[in-house]
């Protein structure tokens, strides 16, 4: 029997095993304009846990409370940030096939509880008017 190269048992297995969840669909890094296209709107929602971030101290000013929320969600940006420099890191030694299923997965998990949690905020705190805004938004 002919041995199979160690990598493309790797790939095979992350491929079949591990989807990336994008956008409420599973998808392929191929699928979403291959991995670097992949990088790149993960790079994009890194720059938005920013914005989210704002968006929650902005509510901090009138409600101390949600120290806590900005806090946690400074925590989950720490994180998304990690997973993303791990691929940016992986595309550079050329392993992103093999990395991108199993950390941009866990970025867009760590992107959508932000904005969950910043939703629920602004619900929290009664701000309607600005909640039905950043719904459309996000």
């Amino acid at each position: 029997m002919p041995r199979r190269n160690p990598n493309a048992i790797v790939r095979e297995r992350l491929a079949t095993t591990l989807p990336t969840a994008w956008c409420g669909r599973v998808i392929r890094p191929r699928r979403c304009g291959g991995p670097l296209g992949g990088l790149r709107r993960l790079e994009v929602l890194e720059t938005n846990s920013e914005v989210l971030i704002d968006l929650a101290f902005y509510v901090q000013q009138w409600y101390p409370e949600a120290l806590v929320f900005v806090e946690r969600l400074r925590l989950d940006d720490r994180e998304l940030k990690w997973h993303v420099a791990r691929l940016k890191g992986a595309a550079r030694t050329g392993n992103l096939e093999i990395s991108f299923p199993y950390y941009a997965q866990r970025a867009v998990v760590i992107y959508y509880r932000m904005t969950r949690r910043v939703l629920g905020l602004y619900e929290e705190m009664g701000n309607f008017s600005m909640l039905s805004d950043l719904q459309k938004a996000l």
